[in-house]
């Protein structure tokens, strides 16, 4: 499992949280 940080709240960074979500990685916005 991979662990991702996204900078941003936009519709880029929600939209890059999401499809990295779906992909088996832990998200933190």
């Amino acid at each position: 499992m991979h662990r991702i940080t996204v900078i941003g709240g936009g519709f880029a960074g929600l939209t890059a949280a999401i499809t990295a979500a779906e992909a088996g990685a832990k998200v933190t916005v």
